[in-house]
């Protein structure tokens, strides 16, 4: 069932296994002082894998393979991407290997946890692009933090922060609070009695 899965998912593409970067081998090439930064990015992508090199946070071999396909096989290929951008400087290229660590970080820490879900990690891939997208063309990330659920825009937010924050970062945290209290109408008053200045605080 597995195989059949990985087949119809992945098909005509290599399998997860071949495209999983290796620390300190990379199937494409590595300015040397950027090699720590994709190896940290490699870490945190090894968290979610087993002994045998796959995805099991879930039982549903769907969703297993649906981290895979984002968090492994999609995600190398934009650090691939990344890494012979020739329209990012050495420093965005840090800053933006830095803010994928942090987004994986955020996925492994929280996947487990009350608002947030291992089947996330599709929408979390897509909303880390959309808002690196907007932070490269110097706008705001909070459209991409409106468009994603509560989980996805929580982790999101905090992979732009440095070395500067995104301008969006702070109105951000806002909509965030509202899609929080949209889920949880009952912490209304607690949450909202500790942010008296929320603008929708009335």
């Amino acid at each position: 069932m597995r195989l059949f899965l990985l087949a119809f998912l992945l098909t005509p593409l290599m399998p997860v296994a071949q495209t999983m970067a290796q620390p300190y081998a990379y199937p494409f090439t590595v300015a040397r002082d950027r090699m720590l930064w994709h190896d940290n990015v490699d870490k945190e992508q090894k968290k979610l894998l087993n002994a045998n090199g796959t995805v099991q946070l879930t039982k549903d071999e769907s969703i297993n393979l649906q981290i895979e396909d984002a968090l492994i096989r999609k995600l190398d290929q934009f650090q691939e991407k990344l890494e012979l951008d020739s329209t990012l400087t050495n420093n965005d290229k840090k800053k933006y290997l830095k803010a994928l660590e942090l987004m994986l970080r955020g996925y492994n820490q929280n996947w487990n946890k009350r608002d947030y879900s291992p089947s996330q990690a599709p929408a979390l891939f897509n909303a880390f692009t959309a808002a690196m997208d907007l932070d490269h063309a110097g706008k705001s990330i909070q459209p991409a933090i409106e468009a994603s659920e509560y989980g996805v825009g929580k982790i999101i937010v905090e992979c732009f922060l440095y070395p500067a924050p995104n301008p969006g970062v702070e109105p951000s945290r806002i909509v965030l609070i509202g899609k929080y209290l949209d889920m949880h109408p009952n912490e209304t008053f607690t949450v909202l009695s500790r942010n008296p200045e929320l603008p929708f605080v009335d």
